[in-house]
């Protein structure tokens, strides 16, 4: 569709929009020293909501936007859509009571039997009204009717004048009975919501409640004075003044005044070009700290669609940086923000930490706190040095930052402990601030592992534990040649989802493990906490070993570190600690603790020196084009790390840490690059974190459907399974019978991939990275399922009901934690009318031009779970 035709109906939205409703869209442009791009973003905003008589007409246009999504501009859409949202319609002061319908008066056993008792509840004239709204399962929402009832007791001539009404959100009359009665709330004529009452609901919405208790004054005439949170409004005071008015004066809100800055369309567009340079330069002075500069404008939409420039803003300026870059942002300041016209910038926020000053102050509070307990601090100087390569400019950078690490004489977990809990307060206080909280954990993290059991030390039984179904005590230990993996747990959303996975897990490689690996869930809550997730998942116990605390004891918790769940302890085959806390790639790290034949060795510490002379091997050119011949997609990612601290007179290196990610086609070349370094420094003084992703290629073109049979071999649009391996055609692959649920619905129920041809470059059919294809997953037999994903469309911003459709050639390599690309069912259909002017958008939006349009999707029917469940 053109622009012109989707500007038409825009134009025809707005014009549906009362008069009295002023539009204001808010742009604004933010450079950020972290980030190599400019972001824009718009907001939309109305002086107004809609009144609740004209509630149809909002409710109309709402429904209206919602149906010719897909005729207008995606921004205008999500524009038009977040403006309604502010809209909704709500009481305004000055506004008449109405009824309450599918609301349940309530009689009390004490209470003279009421005649014609009904289900509504409505205002009657000549009556101040006082109505209160509270819940059963808050106890915070008693109070402000205990505090009415008071007030009652010292304004005993309210007593025919003013009525007291007291709404339950909850719809259990007998509880509210008994409590009202415990209460002795007497004065109040009670209600209750009627169960699944959208009525109530609404009544709560007209009121904009977000929260409770709530107050709502009416006055003699049935108007509302005012409502809100009941400490908000100063209600014996306004009673008052309603019991002396003699007429009813409506309260209107007043207009919001805008403050105008006074900067003209051409001055905003002068302030444009400044800022496009002040950008540019940004790049150019690569900040460690954070730097930012915004830039805002104001346009009035009109009710013809068109929009006229308001006022725009003054550049402003926010910094927050280490000492060591105040005479470089001084110099930024001094010589590119100075020659803009003072009256048109502003320095918001400057903030020049002085971090070594902050570190002290902070090791000089511990060292005084664990004196106490008899305990020594001292912090050395450390050098960190880090080696890493920059995918973005495609070189190897070296950085040297100053650190410290922790000594300590005479700790141990009591003195520990006591000695934290006497911080308490101080961490409280110090947690706002990001880098004293960074520097405080440091210290903490490092006292921790000087006193508990970690990597490297040897496993120690866990006693006090019951099995579960059983009242013996237990001791959990480590049997020689096995691998012993405990998990602490809670009956939390989180921990139960890892035990369906360690389920999964042991159940998959049950002929591989056998009774190599033994996975125990140690539960630290009491036993009748879980009792009813434990009936309710009796797999649970019969494939893994479950436990539970036989009396309350933290002696394994505290030894282990163990703050928070789900956390792990990991014992390789000799007895000793590998990991705590988490584990990535659980499975692959389980199969290489089984394939080690002998104990870990102590790591032996090396020279200074040796760093020297990796940090000048991986500045050759030699590495940097090995890197670069193996890495056409720029998905390799490689960082060398060394702590060298002095002891004596030498600088030895007290950890060499090197960290990589691979694909598996590229692991032969890149261990080239590895034996290098190996050959300065052991591998087996590494401690080494490296990940190889699995890569696999897909097959096209088909030639034979696998369901109708038909000859596809020159149809370009073709679906394909990589884990059947066979074609299936574009008709029986989006075949949806919606009469049927769950699996049910779809002839081909596998995972497809939907090869958007004809492909110009073959080569996007190789190196595919598998979490891209999933695990091919499916619902239960029975299941209905939901197609509401956890993702929002990456084309449109809105998550439509239906398939979702991930993007399998963007965003090469290891999993990025901002997600994948992910399409909704309409705009992939817009995607797949190649060369259309719709497709090219939303390419455009999503800043893959350079993908030529040949796209692959891997296409998830349901909501399996969690964003990478498919």
């Amino acid at each position: 569709m053109s622009n012109k035709i989707q500007k038409k109906i825009v134009k025809s939205i707005l014009k549906e929009l009362p008069p009295n409703k002023s539009i204001t869209e808010h742009k604004v442009y933010t450079a950020n020293s972290q980030s190599d791009q400019y972001q824009t973003h718009k907001e939309y905003t109305s002086n107004k909501n809609f009144l609740l008589e004209e509630a149809d007409n909002y409710y109309r246009i709402r429904e209206r936007i919602k149906q010719q999504k897909d005729e207008i501009n995606q921004d205008d859409y999500v524009g038009l859509k977040d403006l309604l949202k502010t809209m909704k319609p709500q009481h305004q002061l000055g506004d008449m009571f109405n009824a309450i319908t599918e609301i349940e008066r309530i009689q009390l056993p004490n209470e003279k039997k009421l005649p014609n008792l009904v289900n509504s509840f409505e205002v009657e004239g000549g009556f101040i009204y006082l109505i209160n709204v509270w819940g059963i399962e808050d106890e915070e929402t008693y109070e402000p009717i205990d505090e009415v009832v008071k007030l009652f007791k010292r304004n005993i001539t309210w007593k025919d004048k003013v009525k007291c009404v007291a709404i339950c959100i909850d719809s259990n009359s007998q509880e509210i009975i008994n409590i009202i009665q415990q209460k002795k709330w007497d004065i109040f004529d009670h209600y209750c919501l009627l169960p699944d009452s959208e009525i109530g609901e609404t009544f709560l919405d007209n009121f904009n409640v977000e929260e409770i208790p709530m107050a709502i004054l009416v006055n003699k005439w049935g108007r509302i004075v005012c409502f809100g949170l009941h400490d908000h409004l100063q209600i014996e005071e306004k009673i008052k003044q309603q019991l002396q008015a003699k007429e009813n004066i409506i309260i209107q809100k007043d207009d919001e005044q805008i403050n105008n800055t006074g900067i003209t369309q051409e001055q905003f567009k002068m302030l444009k070009a400044y800022f496009i340079d002040l950008w540019l330069q940004l790049q150019n002075q690569h900040f460690d700290g954070e730097v930012q500069i915004n830039l805002t404008k104001q346009n009035q939409w009109k009710q013809d669609g068109s929009k006229t420039f308001q006022q725009g803003s003054k550049l402003e300026l926010n910094y927050s940086l280490e000492m060591r870059e105040k005479e470089k942002i001084q110099a930024f300041i001094e010589k590119y923000w100075s020659v803009i016209p003072e009256s048109f910038r502003v320095i918001e926020n400057a903030q020049i930490k002085d971090l070594q000053k902050l570190q002290k102050e902070i090791q000089q509070k511990f060292q005084k706190v664990f004196a106490t307990k008899s305990v020594t601090l001292t912090y050395p100087e450390m050098q960190k040095i880090s080696i890493f390569w920059n995918q973005k400019k495609k070189i190897m950078e070296i950085e040297n930052n100053k650190s410290f690490v922790v000594k300590q004489e005479k700790l141990n977990l009591v003195t520990y402990e006591q000695g934290i809990n006497e911080l308490e307060k101080y961490l409280e206080q110090i947690s706002q601030d990001v880098d004293a909280k960074k520097i405080a954990d440091k210290i903490q993290d490092e006292l921790k592992s000087a006193v508990i059991l970690g990597p490297g030390k040897k496993f120690a039984p866990l006693k006090f534990y019951k099995m579960f179904g059983s009242n013996e005590n237990k001791s959990i230990d480590h049997k020689l040649g096995q691998v012993l993996v405990i998990f602490y747990w809670l009956c939390e959303e989180e921990c139960v989802k890892m035990i369906d996975d360690l389920i999964e897990f042991q159940v998959t490689n049950v002929n591989k493990w056998g009774q190599n690996v033994r996975i125990v869930a140690c539960n630290i809550a009491a036993p009748e906490d879980s009792k009813q997730l434990m009936e309710d998942n009796p797999e649970f116990s019969k494939n893994i070993e479950i436990y539970f605390k036989k009396k309350s004891s933290l002696t394994d918790t505290s030894l282990y570190g163990v703050s928070e769940v789900p956390y792990f302890v990991i014992v390789d085959k000799f007895g000793y600690i590998r990991k705590l806390k988490e584990v990535e790639n659980f499975e692959e790290y389980i199969n290489k603790l089984l394939k080690e034949d002998k104990k870990q060795e102590i790591k032996k510490q090396h020279k200074s020196e040796k760093a020297d002379l990796i940090s000048k091997l991986m500045q050759t050119e030699e590495i940097s084009k090995l890197i670069l011949n193996i890495d056409p997609q720029n998905v390799i990612s490689l960082k060398i790390s060394f702590d060298v601290v002095k002891v004596a007179n030498d600088q030895l290196i007290q950890q060499s840490s090197l960290k990589w990610y691979v694909r598996d086609s590229q692991v032969e070349e890149f261990n080239k690059l590895l034996k290098q370094v190996f050959e300065i420094i052991p591998e087996n003084d590494w401690v080494i974190d490296c990940q190889i992703q699995k890569t696999l290629s897909l097959k096209y073109p088909g030639l034979i459907c696998a369901l109708c049979k038909k000859d596809i071999s020159k149809e370009n649009q073709q679906y394909y399974c990589y884990f059947k391996d066979e074609h299936v055609c574009v008709d029986c692959a989006e075949f949806d019978d919606k009469n049927e649920k769950g699996m049910k619905r779809y002839k081909y129920q596998h995972t497809l991939i939907f090869i958007n041809g004809p492909l110009t470059n073959l080569s996007v059919l190789h190196n595919i990275d598998s979490h891209k294809i999933g695990k091919n997953l499916q619902l239960a037999q029975g299941y209905e399922g939901n197609q509401r994903h956890e993702m929002d469309c990456d084309g449109c911003r809105i998550s439509s009901k239906g398939p979702r459709y991930i993007l399998i050639n963007s965003k090469p390599g290891q999993y990025d934690k901002r997600g994948y690309h992910d399409l909704c069912e309409f705009c992939f259909q817009k995607i797949k009318n190649k060369g259309s002017q719709e497709a090219i958008q939303i390419m455009q939006k999503l800043g893959l031009e350079k993908l030529n349009e040949d796209t692959l999707f891997t296409r998830v029917l349901f909501n399996y779970g969690n964003y990478r469940d498919f």
